[in-house]
Parts: C-alpha cells; sequence; structure tokens
C-alpha cells in the first residue's frame, strides 16, 4: 500500500461506519471514488451551490469533461469535505476563540485577483474554497484534505508574486515582496496561503469593505496518531508536527503583511490554522443528518 492509500482507507472505514453508504457504492478499479457523486453529500446541492462550484476552475462536479470522474466523488475531495461541513444554507457559529458568533451567507469556490501577470484584463486570481460574511466580518477559508498529506504543491513563489509591475497596489509591494522572499517551506502550504492573502488584500481594498474583521482560515483534516497504521505513523507524525511549526514560521513571516491591512484596507486581519474536528466545534449543526455524515472527518 502507498502512503497516501493509507489515509484514503482510513477515511473510507470511518465513511462506511456511519451507515450512509456501503461497498457496493465505490467504483470497481478505483475503490476510494463512489460511483454516484451524490452519496459523498450529506443533502444534494441546492442551484446556488451547485453554480458556485460550476463556475469554478476545477471540474468538481464532473460537468465540464464528461470523460473523467467527478472531483468530488472520492472520499478524499476537500471540496466534498467543505460542503459537507457547511452545507447550502446558512451557518451558525456558536461562542469560540477564532470566528465570532453569529449567522453568516456563503459562497464556494470564490475567485479573487492576486497580480496583473501577463494580461491585465484577465489577472491570476485565487479560488478560495468558501467564503463566509456577515455585517461584520469576512472569512476565508482554505480547506486541506489530504493535500497537506501528499505534500506535492510548489514551494517557492512564481517570480511575478516578487515584482512590483504585476501588483494592483505598487505602495505595498515592499511589504509583500520581503514577505514572500522569506515564507518558502517545505511542508505547509505557506505559498498559496500567500496568494490568498494577498487575494484578500485585493478584494478589501477594492470594494471598500472597510471596519470589519476579515480572516483566512486554513481548515486541515487531521487524526490522531495512534489511528494511523504503524508503517504510516512515523512520518505522518513527524509532517503533522512539521505542519505546525512551518505554520506558525509562515504566520511570523506574514505578521508585517497582516499589519498594513487595518491602514490599507480598514479591516483588521489575521490568519489561522485549525483542524477540522476543531471546526467543527465551533459550529451549531441543527442538522441532524449532517452532524452523523460529517463523523467520518
Amino acid at each position: 500500500m502507498i502512503y497516501l492509500d493509507y489515509f484514503c482507507d482510513l477515511l473510507k472505514k470511518r465513511f462506511l461506519q456511519t451507515g450512509f453508504i456501503s461497498e457496493s457504492d465505490f467504483i470497481e478499479n478505483d475503490e476510494f471514488c463512489l460511483k454516484n457523486l451524490e452519496k459523498n453529500f450529506f443533502e444534494p446541492m441546492s442551484e446556488e451551490t451547485k453554480k458556485n462550484y460550476l463556475d469554478g476552475d476545477g471540474d468538481e462536479l464532473g460537468k465540464k469533461d464528461k470523460t473523467k470522474k467527478a472531483n468530488m466523488s472520492a472520499v478524499r475531495s476537500s471540496s466534498a469535505m467543505i460542503y459537507n461541513l457547511l452545507g447550502n444554507n446558512d451557518v451558525i457559529f456558536k461562542e469560540n476563540a477564532i470566528i465570532p458568533a453569529g449567522i453568516y451567507k456563503k459562497e464556494y469556490e470564490l475567485k479573487h485577483e492576486t497580480i496583473t501577470y501577463r494580461y491585465k484584463e484577465n489577472p491570476t486570481r485565487a479560488n478560495l474554497d468558501a467564503y463566509l460574511h456577515n455585517e461584520n466580518n469576512e472569512i476565508f477559508i482554505e480547506a486541506k484534505c489530504m493535500e497537506w498529506i501528499e505534500n506535492w504543491t510548489r514551494h517557492e513563489l512564481k517570480n511575478a508574486y516578487l515584482e512590483e509591475k504585476f501588483y494592483f497596489d505598487k505602495s505595498t509591494f515592499p511589504i509583500f515582496e520581503s514577505a514572500g522572499k522569506r515564507i518558502s517551506c517545505s511542508q505547509y502550504d505557506s505559498v498559496q496561503m500567500f496568494r490568498h492573502t494577498l487575494a484578500i488584500y485585493n478584494y478589501l481594498r477594492e470594494k471598500k469593505i472597510a471596519g470589519k474583521k476579515a480572516l483566512l482560515l486554513n481548515v486541515v483534516w487531521e487524526l490522531p496518531a495512534e489511528e494511523i497504521p504503524e508503517k504510516a505513523r512515523k512520518r505522518y507524525t513527524h509532517q503533522l508536527a512539521l505542519e505546525h511549526l512551518e505554520f506558525e514560521y509562515f504566520h511570523e513571516q506574514m505578521q508585517p503583511v497582516i499589519n498594513i491591512f487595518k491602514e490599507h484596507t480598514g479591516c483588521d486581519f489575521d490568519i489561522k490554522y485549525i483542524s477540522v474536528a476543531d471546526f467543527c466545534k465551533m459550529i451549531d449543526y441543527k442538522d441532524e443528518k449532517q452532524l452523523k455524515f460529517i463523523q467520518r472527518y
């Protein structure tokens, strides 16, 4: 068994234990993908939610390329995970230390401009998995299921992110440039989170959204080490520790960028990391089926 399959197998077993699926629901020659996409959701997507995903860059619902499986049919899909955690309706957060309590409206697969690389009329964009907002708060979510375990992402920024001519706001370029030169990590996806931070900065500045609290939240699926098979446990434990350590390093290097948000956008801003398990504890789930369904995570 390859390393990643240990985790796919664990997630599949957890899903089977919920009672919502059986072995017969999986594709015969792809044991971690479901035959019926809808089986991977606690409830059917609303038309509005479907539109969010269809407008995204990926083929999450399998509508753009009929010859391929929908990305969200995989048990390890982070898009399916965040949809199951948040659903179609407004999200209610209980009192907690990270997200202000209240009711939040929501969108998925939100795209915001980062830099004007190549073509100003078609700038480079960052895709955020979910966007929650109310009159006082702007919450931007990057969800990770197994991407961090696979660890195949780029670990250094493209040169374009270190060139002033591609920035919308050239006055703050030196601060982004300085941070961008120091954020490279071997495990944590600091490059993507840098791009998201820049996209959020541009969005808040352009829309003149002032007086709110803004948060970029990295929601990451983690497992207790004792659940990991012995053959993979040591490597996983090392990865998890490094993931946490490098996030702290990334956050420290991004502090000058975080500090400029208030002056240049009018919003307080921060970047946080949280496990899926702790994220779920903050949500006031009203749907018993959804609450049972997400036990797989």
